[in-house]
């Protein structure tokens, strides 16, 4: 009964720490914003430069396009363009970022960005 006992607690444990962490993560977006906040490139040439303020701002051959970028409650990257375009949809993505590249899936506006250094 002691080793059960043990075994239920130390669950009990890992499974309020995880509960926590998500929580944790979940109520400050900031936290998923500052991860992401940065200059990157694509292979095609156009930049991208996520600010602070949930700005994402699209740059190819002179041009740009500003967008918004924001976090769900499940920590889902959601893309919408700042200003409404007919036909063009807020896409819910994934999103993993590594310390030399941004990759967003999932969704219609699947890209991967290296990081600028």
């Amino acid at each position: 009964m002691q080793i059960k006992s043990k075994i239920a607690i130390g669950s009990v444990v890992v499974v309020g720490a995880l509960a926590a962490f998500f929580v944790y993560k979940s109520v400050s977006g900031q936290d998923y914003k500052s991860e992401l906040v940065g200059n990157y490139t694509h292979k095609d040439g156009s930049t991208v430069e996520f600010l602070s303020d949930g700005t994402a701002i699209f740059r190819k051959d002179g041009s740009q396009r500003m967008w918004k970028y924001s976090f769900t409650d499940n920590g889902s990257l959601k893309l919408e363009t700042a200003a409404p375009v007919v036909g063009v949809e807020p896409a819910m993505c994934n999103y993993r970022r590594t310390p030399k590249v941004f990759e967003v899936f999932g969704c219609q506006y699947a890209m991967t960005l290296n990081v600028v250094q």
